[in-house]
């Protein structure tokens, strides 16, 4: 099921039906074998290599993208149809995330240190990185507000989840935080997604298209906001740097000694960083339904840095196939195209958890 047909209205096409014979009770015929003929030889192809460049971004601020071309690719090859149309987005909010050189290395380390956690059947895909430090929240002793989080920038006061979330932010300032990552981060997308689809040629739409969840049930759209990022770590007896801490899907050695660590505590004891799955836009969901205590419009899991792979990104694969083999042939990229188009790009977008 293509959940993005359901949200944009998109009418999808009956599948074709499974190839039956005329005769049911009729075999086969049998095929000849030429055994003389040898088997034809595989075409080696180049081994790929990773390549990181600029990326676009409506306000500005520094952004790359990683993805595989052809080893013999040359460095002056048109990489518009070389670029894969499937994106996982990143956002780097830590303190460093200006540090020269930092966004490029994040982008490489991410797309060459997950890759057995992303997509399957070989299909292709990207890694996008966005460089957004945020300061962090003035400590005045009292409790945060929504507007002091952003809240109110991505969610409308007038839906019931309004309140329980601006709840969870005075209450406890880790809950502050991460909301007002979050916030800062949707609405920065949110404008990138619109600003994307309304590139003129549609190959290089295509190629920088950044696709929500399709076959996510709950959630159309997920980021990761990478809001800790240790370049020293201390006291470790193995890897050093979260580079390579990144290919690591093995238990750490911390865990050895405390096999019932979950997924919370390992984030936050993480020597080497902290990301936040951040979901928004929940499926099926009515911002004015006072009894719907299921999905909130917004939601975050933290997640151990070099857990990146197997914690947020493994339960996108299917999504992957759903793209290349329904939303993008199938002609609902250029659906969504046309309805942005009428729609109209502005400096600002419709509230994020307003469904469109």
């Amino acid at each position: 099921m293509c959940y993005g047909c359901r949200r944009l209205g998109f009418a999808e096409p009956s599948p074709p039906p499974d190839p039956v014979h005329d005769r049911e009770d009729e075999e086969p015929l049998p095929q000849p074998i030429d055994f003389d003929r040898p088997a034809p030889r595989k075409k080696l192809q180049p081994k790929p290599k990773t390549i990181v460049h600029s990326a676009p971004s409506h306000d500005g601020i520094p952004a790359f993208v990683a993805y595989s071309v052809p080893a013999d690719t040359p460095e002056d090859a048109a990489l518009t149809p070389l670029r894969p149309a499937y994106a996982y987005v990143f956002y780097d909010t830590s303190p460093g995330a200006l540090d020269p050189g930092r966004t490029e290395d994040l982008a490489r380390a991410i797309f060459d240190g997950t890759k057995d956690s992303r997509s399957s059947d070989g299909l292709p895909d990207r890694v996008e990185v966005f460089a957004m430090p945020l300061p962090a929240l003035p400590g005045t002793g009292s409790p945060y507000s929504a507007e002091d989080v952003g809240l109110d920038l991505v969610l409308s006061q007038e839906s019931p989840w309004y309140a329980r979330l601006a709840a969870r932010a005075s209450r406890d300032p880790q809950d502050a935080h991460c909301l007002q990552h979050a916030a800062a981060c949707i609405l920065h997308h949110e404008r990138e997604v619109q600003n994307r689809l309304a590139i003129a040629d549609r190959a290089e739409a295509v190629s920088w298209y950044l696709p929500e969840g399709l076959s996510n049930a709950y959630y159309a759209r997920r980021i990761v906001v990478v809001d800790r990022l240790n370049d020293k770590p201390k006291n470790l007896p193995g890897l050093i740097r979260w580079q390579e801490a990144l290919a690591w899907t093995q238990s750490l050695p911390s865990e050895a000694r405390n096999p019932d660590i979950n997924m919370v505590e390992r984030a936050e004891s993480s020597p080497y960083g902290r990301g936040l799955l951040v979901k928004w836009r929940s499926r099926d969901q009515h911002d004015d339904d006072e009894e719907d205590e299921g999905t909130p419009p917004l939601n975050w899991d933290k997640v151990a840095f070099e857990m990146i792979g197997e914690s947020a990104l493994s339960s996108c694969r299917y999504g992957v196939d759903v793209l290349y083999r329904h939303f993008i042939p199938d002609g609902v990229f250029d659906f969504e195209r046309e309805k942005a188009r009428e729609r109209g790009v502005v400096d600002g977008v419709d509230l994020p958890m307003q469904a469109r």
